[in-house]
């Protein structure tokens, strides 16, 4: 089977070249629809998939969203062929008849304007919105509204969440509707909503085993008691292991198609089927920032510091920057061993540095635009103009110096002072003194936990709004029963919207335990220091959950097979670095294929990274592998 498909591949690469051209048929039949629906449809490009000016049935069929005025429609008929619709917008006309769209299961968002004809909306009551708007159609009262609402008990268990209230939200204006929990020692809405929350429905997060209720209010007055449960959860407890460094994680738009990239003992590792795989070896350090072009375009740029000094800027070597050895990188800086700051920015399709400052101490952890110099000074990083065009980064001397706490653009020195820096876009910022006597100045819940803000606070205890003299109240008892919550990121066409706040959440407890559900499936793991991602596999079915452990080990979970794996134990190869350059590109893939067709001044430094099919034969099979994976990988 192996030789049919190497010579079914080998052929496919002698053709990957040769430029294809295929003609595509001219005699596409337009839709049956009403011609008036079908002009209204013309108009919007995303229905007519090809823009070859004909909505065809096929076309038509698979339409998710439709924006239409029926002034002039005489029947609804022409809906029934749709087959998943989403999102439907109506307006005008004199159909009071809407009852078919109950046959739509799929169908999340609905919106009925300036329909004085229409009387009756109890059809909405057989479906499953998750938003139903009604406009300029005073005809329907509250009770109507109210009567057509489903309601949601939650049955939960501590680190989970289940969603309560009413859906379909929109009949009602935020400052009209509200939610209450009665008891929020058993459950509360999440880490920054007080109680009560203006909305119609909400996830309810679990915090200890009991029961209580819910009220849901409707202009004030009480339209529905709901009920809450929460059961005990039983972790999971995973093997320790001894020695372990902890990872560096972060984010990704280049190097990790799962937005989050791993460094962790000199090699660079992107997720991927529940897998953690080698992108870059012999790594010192990664950093992710923007920067900007000669156009003054605004562009993601992602630097690998590697052992030896060099720099690499989105898979690509700088330009300018031989014989230049770096030590740190930062905020989308490079420090060389000496000291000198360099500013990566894109200059004609090419990656280079620009030098803006000599005399680098160190950065500042709370402050993004600045670092202290070798003097002890808070240098200011600012835009670098031409004309209107942003062409890169200049470094500023801001006077402020011996600084021991920072936050953002406030500073504090050895005097207890409270300095701000104004940021000038584009010129010298200019910097002023605030307060006195100041030994804290970050973010802190105020005026009883509802607000979170930065303030500063003097040495008698008292805090401020920061750079102020209004004078807020601390609270002491932070309002957080999670360290994080969230949803798992990514797209799921197969799931229905109205399910998504029970569908796929993760929260990560006080006592670091992870807590993640999808689509039904829990599953809940002990001593977590933090929840990386949630991705799909390559075979778009598989899902699969990454997060670190207390010991520094990092796992995945799959929620198909219901196992831990811990990705520690990986292989550390850097699949495809045939030439041992410590990265994958075009020229590993020209090696390896002059290595196999016997060319003597080739040679392989790493030929295990050659065998992608894994079967340890060295062959046309692995190259067409090696190019697939090069082409997914750019």
């Amino acid at each position: 089977m192996k030789k049919i498909l190497t010579s079914a591949l080998s052929f496919t690469f002698l053709l990957s070249n040769v430029n294809l051209t295929v003609l595509a048929a001219d005699n596409a039949e337009r839709a049956d629809l009403p011609e008036i629906i079908y002009k209204q449809l013309l108009e919007d490009d995303y229905i007519d998939a090809n823009k070859d000016g004909i909505i065809t049935e096929e076309e038509y069929r698979s339409v998710q969203m439709m924006t239409l005025n029926l002034d002039g429609v005489e029947s609804l008929d022409f809906l029934e062929r749709l087959e998943k619709p989403k999102y439907l917008y109506f307006s005008g006309g004199s159909i009071s008849d809407f009852s078919l769209l109950a046959k739509f299961k799929n169908l999340e968002t609905l919106q009925l304007s300036n329909m004085p004809q229409v009387t009756d909306i109890s059809f909405v009551k057989d479906m499953d919105l998750l938003k139903f708007y009604i406009s300029d159609m005073e005809q329907i009262t509250d009770e109507q509204k109210i009567a057509v609402m489903k309601f949601h008990d939650a049955d939960t268990s501590v680190g989970f969440a289940d969603l309560i209230g009413a859906t379909p939200t929109g009949m009602f204006t935020y400052d009209q509707i509200s939610l209450e929990i009665s008891d929020t020692s058993i459950a509360s809405f999440d880490n920054y909503r007080d109680n009560p929350v203006n909305v119609c429905y909400a996830d309810a997060y679990g915090k200890s085993a009991g029961s209580t209720e819910y009220t849901f209010k409707v202009k004030g007055k009480e339209i529905h008691k709901g009920r809450i449960n929460v059961s005990e959860t039983a972790a999971t407890v995973l093997p320790s292991a001894e020695g372990q460094t902890m990872p560096k994680i972060d984010g990704s738009n280049i190097y990790s198609e799962a937005d989050r990239v791993v460094l962790k003992d000199g090699i660079l590792y992107k997720l991927a089927d529940g897998k953690l795989v080698a992108i870059a070896e012999n790594v010192a350090d990664y950093d992710m920032d923007y920067t900007y072009n000669d156009n003054g375009d605004f562009i993601s740029i992602e630097t690998l510091l590697y052992q030896d000094g060099t720099l690499e800027v989105n898979h690509e070597k700088l330009t300018n920057a031989d014989g230049l050895i770096f030590t740190k990188i930062g905020r989308g800086l490079g420090i060389t061993d000496k000291g000198y700051v360099y500013s990566i920015r894109k200059e004609k399709d090419k990656f280079r540095v620009d030098l803006i400052y000599k005399g680098f101490d160190r950065f500042l952890e709370n402050s993004s635009l600045d670092f202290i110099s070798d003097t002890g000074e808070v240098i200011q990083i600012e835009l670098k103009k031409n004309g209107q065009t942003t062409i890169g980064y200049q470094a500023f001397p801001t006077g402020i110096t011996d600084v021991v706490d920072s936050y953002n653009y406030y500073f504090i020195d050895k005097d207890k002072v409270l300095w701000e820096i104004n940021r000038h876009v584009g010129s010298e910022p200019s910097v002023r003194k605030r307060a006195e006597d100041v030994v804290y100045v970050g973010y802190r819940y105020y005026s009883g936990g509802k607000v979170y803000g930065c303030v500063h606070i003097t040495s008698d205890g008292t805090a401020y709004d920061a750079g102020t003299t209004r004078k807020v109240i601390l609270t002491e008892t932070v309002p957080d029963p999670y360290k994080k919550a969230g949803k798992f990121v990514y797209d799921f066409e197969d799931l229905h919207t109205s399910e998504i706040a029970r569908s796929y959440n993760y929260h990560v407890t006080n006592d670091n335990i992870l807590c993640m559900e999808f689509n039904g499936k829990k599953a809940a793991v002990s001593d977590v220091d933090s929840y990386i991602a949630a991705r799909k596999g390559s075979d778009d079915k598989s899902i699969y959950a990454y997060f670190l452990k207390t010991d520094g080990t990092i796992w995945s979970y799959s929620f198909e097979d219901d196992k831990y794996f811990n990705l520690s134990e990986t292989e550390t190869i850097l699949k495809g670095d045939v030439n041992a350059d410590r990265k994958f590109d075009i020229s590993d893939i020209v090696t390896f294929q002059k290595w196999l067709l016997a060319d003597r001044n080739t040679e392989l430094k790493n030929p295990k990274a050659a065998d992608l099919y894994d079967d340890n034969i060295l062959d046309v099979f692995d190259l067409c592998l090696m190019r697939k994976e090069l082409l997914k990988n750019n």
